[in-house]
């Protein structure tokens, strides 16, 4: 046992004729004030008394009575309790003593009114970690000698302000402490139930134990057997009004009719008591959990969908990179205005050339035209164009045997290379939708519709649905030649699909046969080339994520400290409360920390699971094979936790650091 634990258990089995209390020249002054609030005061309590001291307001009283109960300091003289300097204690040791030695009877009853009126008895024994059980039973015993026992699981806001100041009776003697000090503990109450609170008080005094009492009630003062008048500082009268009782025996507890403490938690089992506490505190703010599990659930949701859209993205881009390099080739043409210009026989000789090329499966020309470089109306050559962004191209009727699933009419692809018709267009289903083309059965399209493209008009021959490889053109128009070929922002390819895995051999000749002076200057590529663009999609993706991710994150985790940064300042009577009976910094700390950890759990689960099912709605809604990493839900439940941790440090510094003298008179 430490000199301190000796020290607590001293003052609930004093020696006979030792004070419990001793103050010699004790002195208070707070910064800008020029005269001390108490100066010079010398005085010693023994076991066994009822001590009242009074003055009017102003006096010094409350600040005497605050330095008794060790949640002050004085600045000047010596405090001691059974003989050991308080002033040589840090603040952990003054924590400790308090809350082990004495019972705090307040003004205010610092009743939690959304707590049970049994949680709200037995929080000193909590702050003393005794067991859960033995803490109900000493709690139970508190509340029966009150006569509250009938109360014992009703919420405390729904109490009578007299039953209320029973209740902080109850909590102040249910740790069986061997001093009592109640500040005003009749002044916000009726004279009925300000005598009850009087019978009570002696009640523990004829138990045995020490009570001291601030008022200017002089009716209350009268029921002490001794009497201190404070004016101005200092004590102007020490007298006893009736004979004192005799101090309690040392073998017993001053409190007779309640059973010593069995012991204490330990590490684990105070744990588990802190996160029970924590669970209680948030299910008693129903409105205010909600929110903050709502900006979790949010801002993990997000991160979570986000991450899993791209993985899911890249995921398709792989795919289908990887599935062309197998059997498609590139041509990069130069001079594309030349080539569409003309009446196309240079671009069929190209494609004769590579079709009689060995392991060629089939060839054909692609030219497009970004949205930005182009100019597409429904019904005028200046009119709006639609909200959708619809690009331009053209193609011969191989590359749209290629490039689509479906073809409406199936012989509207051979008019795009026919000259003698004219300039036509065969517009996607997509492009269709948003130019407001009637498009009927699925694809089918009246006769007759045109549509002006950079102030041509141009006649609808037939619509189209475009595969997988060729997504670029599913929200396109694909034109004659000789539309698109005067557009200073024209890019001409040749597209070669080949037999199962012969592009690279394919690639190789093509050059030869199309420029056999010069093969140099043909410019071919295979899918397997942009293995280092496939990468940098996906490191360009991973960033993006990474970024947004991170700003959700932050978001939310500033969105959380406000909120718990609020619900500190609305619980500034619980903390006081906490701060006088004995807990520690830590204890505050690690009460609000537990909340944010739990509240971001819960938000990050729920998070977690709206993720993912977003990721599989936004890829559903695409036609993707959703992708999603099996530790995804684990890095986001993770960085929910971090993020409610981060968030619950500052709101729990502030809690921490409140002075239990201030908190309690604020």
């Amino acid at each position: 046992m430490t000199l301190l634990d000796q020290a607590a258990e001293d003052v609930r089995h004093p020696a006979p004729g030792s004070p419990l209390l001793s103050l010699r020249e004790v002195s208070r002054r707070y910064p800008g004030n020029d005269a001390p609030t108490i100066d010079g005061i010398s005085l010693e309590i023994h076991p066994g008394e009822f001590v009242a001291i009074v003055g009017p307001s102003g006096s010094g009283k409350s600040t005497l009575l605050n330095i008794l109960g060790l949640l002050d300091t004085p600045t000047g003289g010596e405090y001691q309790v059974l003989g050991l300097n308080t002033g040589s204690m840090n603040e952990k040791e003054l924590n400790h003593l308090r809350s082990a030695a004495f019972g705090f009877i307040f003004q205010s009853s610092h009743v939690l009114g959304d707590e049970s009126v049994l949680s709200n008895t037995a929080m000193g024994l909590r702050v003393q970690r005794v067991p859960i059980r033995e803490r109900v039973r000493l709690a139970a015993d508190a509340l029966t000698q009150l006569g509250l026992e009938a109360k014992t699981t009703a919420r405390a806001k729904l109490l009578s302000g007299g039953e209320r100041q029973r209740v902080a009776i109850a909590r102040a003697i249910a740790a069986s402490p061997a001093l009592i000090l109640a500040d005003e503990p009749t002044g916000n109450l009726d004279s009925e139930n300000s005598q009850k609170v009087v019978e009570h008080l002696r009640s523990l005094h004829r138990a045995g134990a020490t009570v001291v009492i601030i008022t200017h009630d002089m009716d209350v003062a009268a029921a002490a057997t001794r009497r201190i008048s404070v004016l101005d500082g200092r004590i102007v009268q020490d007298a006893t009004t009736r004979d004192r009782p005799p101090a309690p025996a040392p073998q017993r507890a001053p409190l007779a009719t309640f059973k010593q403490k069995s012991g204490r938690l330990g590490p684990w089992g105070s744990l588990v008591d802190d996160v029970l506490a924590a669970v209680s505190a948030l299910s008693t703010r129903g409105v205010r959990t909600l929110l903050l599990m709502v900006a979790f659930a949010l801002g993990i949701g997000g991160l979570v969908t986000s991450a899993g859209l791209s993985e899911t993205a890249s995921a398709q881009i792989s795919n289908r990179l990887t599935a062309a390099a197998l059997d498609e080739v590139r041509v990069d043409l130069d001079n594309p205005a030349t080539l569409l210009n003309t009446t196309g026989e240079q671009l069929s000789l190209d494609l004769q050339k590579i079709n009689s090329l060995p392991h060629v499966a089939g060839a054909g020309f692609l030219a497009t035209v970004d949205p930005a470089g182009t100019w597409i109306s429904r019904l005028h050559p200046t009119g709006q164009e639609p909200h959708q962004a619809i690009g331009l191209a053209s193609g011969s009727a191989s590359l749209m045997n290629l490039a689509t699933t479906q073809v409406t009419p199936a012989s509207s692809a051979q008019l795009l290379e026919n000259t003698s018709m004219g300039p036509v267009a065969l517009v996607s289903k997509n492009a269709a939708t948003a130019l407001s083309l009637p498009v009927q059965d699925g694809m089918s399209l009246s006769p007759g519709y045109a549509i002006w493209i950079d102030e041509v008009r141009v006649p609808v021959v037939g619509t189209f649905e475009v595969n997988d490889r060729f997504q670029q053109l599913e929200n396109s128009v694909v034109v004659s030649p000789g539309v698109i070929a005067s557009n200073a922002d024209v890019q001409l390819s040749l597209i070669i699909r080949t037999e199962m895995g012969f592009p690279a051999a394919v690639a190789r000749a093509v050059p030869i046969a199309l420029s056999p002076a010069s093969p140099g200057s043909i410019k071919t590529r295979t899918v397997a080339d942009l293995d280092t663009l496939r990468y940098g999609v996906s490191n360009d993706l991973g960033i993006f994520v990474g970024i947004l991710s991170s700003v959700l994150l932050a978001l939310t985790a500033a969105s959380a400290a406000t909120v718990m940064y609020l619900t500190v300042q609305s619980r500034t009577s619980e903390i006081a409360l906490l701060r006088a009976i004995g807990a520690s910094r830590g204890f505050i700390g690690r009460l609000f920390i537990i909340e944010g950890i739990l509240i971001s759990s819960m938000g990050g689960a729920i998070g977690v699971a709206l993720g993912i099912a977003g990721t599989l709605l936004g890829a559903a809604a695409q036609g993707w094979t959703p992708v999603l990493a099996s530790s995804l839900p684990l890095i986001g439940l993770g960085a929910a936790i971090c993020a409610g941790l981060l968030s619950s440090l500052y709101p729990a510094w502030v809690a921490s650091r409140q002075n239990p003298a201030t908190a309690i008179r604020n």
